[in-house]
């Protein structure tokens, strides 16, 4: 007989399932002997009995046991903690209600341990990651609280500390602030099983629908996944989800995080972005189109740019490198900005947007790679075996060397067709046509790229496109006013 799985069955139902179908089919196919050694091995085996009527003692001896067995995951032990502060705080009469919401509310949680894979736009994303994200903008609901007016209860727990360790350490404390008040420890845990919970349904469910209307929220995401998500969990606990459908929103979103930080004004200065003030001022002002559009036209730091404004910094830094573009992007920028521009330009030049923004968004989710058309490597054997005047040989390679980490020269690919297509001549390499105009230009006019007198001109008229694509699309005058 075969167990079936239920789509709607949290992911360690289906593991469990998994198993029982495996062990039926590896039993049934044993002989008599193996069946035999199968059985010893289980009657001899050790297993540890606790007999308590204290549910509180219960909790500790699991949280002790799986510390020595197979490793509880983050979630699940944040699961155990809260349930035994209800054990330890709750008044008897109240705990099984708790602790069914809680359980409740942890069940919904990991049904959508699966889906969020699916749906994280960019890379990897865990449960885990979101609920560290939850926790610094929204926790149990009390930092969206308008009274509050201290910025800094945004900043923990950590972004950059082992994800376990801080997420732990920042709820211990948590609970520990509660000192002897009972009510106020149980209130917490649930409050912050229930915010988490909606976290993770909003996130998996709602906004995958949002960006289906609006796919500037998932082009967001590629561009800055952890603030974005930050930014669109506070709105949604806020009740302002609305304002996501709102493309003038978004826009001034995207803005902000991509020029936030695309000039030379904060090398090597210590305080830069402060989104943790951001979104302090959008949980007490209505008007959050208005106050995002304050920090698009002056920056975190108006002191530090032209006449304090970042998007005039940020335009004319474009113009000053324009060269250092065409000719040294790979070094030049950070690297989703570099990503994000070639995804956008694939995207708004091609014919069917949605068909290559899905295309292009399963490539960098899978794990994108940044693919130079002639490559790195091995492109002077390739002009010394077509060109025979050795003047002309180092002419050509000397103008190759000026573009040939030009931002021209680079497309998003899969790790495995860049690794299929290594080193190959470029003539010699095929791209899927449906992931943009370049990859299906590069196909329909492979034969350019047999003459290498052709290489620095090819490079620097793709190059030359995308350039401007930057200064009249990501870099365009969005009527902001003072």
């Amino acid at each position: 007989m075969k167990l079936k799985k239920n789509d709607n069955t949290t992911l360690s139902f289906k593991r469990i399932i998994n198993a029982l179908n495996y062990f039926y089919k590896e039993i049934n196919e044993l002989n008599n002997e193996d069946v035999g050694k199968l059985i010893k091995v289980i009657f001899s085996a050790n297993i540890s009995v606790y007999i308590s009527q204290d549910k509180s003692f219960s909790n500790q001896v699991f949280e002790f046991q799986n510390t020595r067995g197979v490793k509880l995951s983050l979630l699940e032990k944040v699961k155990s903690k809260l349930m035994k502060e209800v054990y330890l705080n709750c008044d008897l009469d109240k705990t099984e209600q708790f602790i069914d919401k809680i359980q409740n509310n942890f069940a919904e949680i990991f049904k959508h341990e699966e889906l969020i894979k699916s749906k994280s736009f960019r890379g990897e994303l865990s449960l885990d990651h979101i609920l560290r994200l939850h926790l610094r903008v929204i926790d149990d609901g009390s930092k969206i609280n308008g009274n509050n007016n201290d910025k800094s209860k945004f900043y923990s727990p950590s972004i950059s500390d082992n994800i376990e360790q801080s997420v732990l350490e920042y709820i211990s404390k948590r609970l520990e602030s509660f000192k002897d008040n009972k009510d106020k420890k149980i209130a917490y845990v649930d409050n912050l099983s229930t915010k988490f919970k909606e976290s993770v349904c909003f996130f998996c469910e709602e906004l995958v629908n949002i960006d289906k209307e609006n796919p500037l929220i998932g082009d967001c995401l590629i561009l800055e996944r952890d603030i974005s998500i930050e930014f669109y969990i506070l709105l949604y606990h806020l009740n302002k989800k609305d304002l996501l459908k709102n493309r003038e929103l978004v826009e001034k979103w995207e803005r902000l995080l991509y020029t936030r930080d695309f000039h030379d004004r904060y090398y090597r200065v210590w305080y830069r972005d402060d989104f943790q003030e951001l979104y302090l001022k959008i949980c007490s002002n209505k008007d959050v189109i208005g106050c995002l559009n304050d920090y698009v036209q002056n920056g975190f730091r108006p002191d530090l740019m032209d006449n304090n404004n970042l998007q005039e910094t940020v335009k004319k830094f474009v113009d000053d490198k324009k060269e250092d573009i065409l000719k040294n992007a790979y070094n030049l920028w950070f690297s989703n900005k570099l990503i994000y521009l070639l995804y956008k330009y694939e995207i708004d030049n091609s014919g069917n947007k949605e068909e290559v923004r899905n295309q292009l968004r399963e490539v960098i989710k899978s794990g994108y790679s940044r693919e130079h058309i002639l490559p790195q490597v091995g492109w002077e054997k390739f002009i010394e075996e077509t060109i025979k005047d050795k003047n002309q040989i180092e002419k050509i390679k000397n103008s190759v060397k000026d573009v040939i980490n030009g931002i021209g020269n680079l497309l998003i690919v899969t790790k495995n067709l860049n690794s299929e297509n290594g080193n190959k001549h470029p003539s010699k390499k095929t791209y899927p046509p449906e992931w943009g105009i370049s990859y299906k230009n590069h196909n329909d006019n492979q034969s350019e790229w047999n003459n290498p007198e052709n290489w620095e001109r090819i490079i620097e008229e793709r190059g030359k496109k995308i350039f401007e694509y930057l200064r009249e699309n990501l870099l365009r005058d969005l009527n902001l006013k003072n």
